[in-house]
């Protein structure tokens, strides 16, 4: 379930949850409506925190995990390059001195 963000005819912007299955679009909750940037922005952040407790949707990369799983790949990918390299550079060596 997403959260719509609609901008009304007087540049107020509302925002509601929407329910999308068996082909329609059905509001489950309206969160709000604000013109304000600062409102706007803890607007979105409430549709979001409502739908992880309420549906029990949560977001797979959650902002503490999110640098450690950064750390852990940028690792990975580095080992296969180095190990990539080391072998790459002596096979077309061997082609050119034998």
């Amino acid at each position: 379930m997403p959260v719509r963000k609609k901008i009304n005819n007087s540049d107020i912007v509302s925002f509601q949850i929407i329910d999308k299955s068996q082909g329609n679009h059905r509001v489950v909750k309206t969160i709000g409506s604000g013109k304000e940037q600062a409102i706007i922005q803890s607007l979105s952040e409430e549709g979001k925190k409502w739908i992880e407790t309420h549906l029990g949707q949560q977001d797979m990369f959650l902002p503490a995990n999110q640098a450690e799983e950064e750390k852990q790949t940028i690792e990975y990918w580095v080992s296969n390059i180095e190990g990539i390299l080391l072998s790459g550079t002596q096979l077309v060596l061997e082609n050119i001195y034998l």
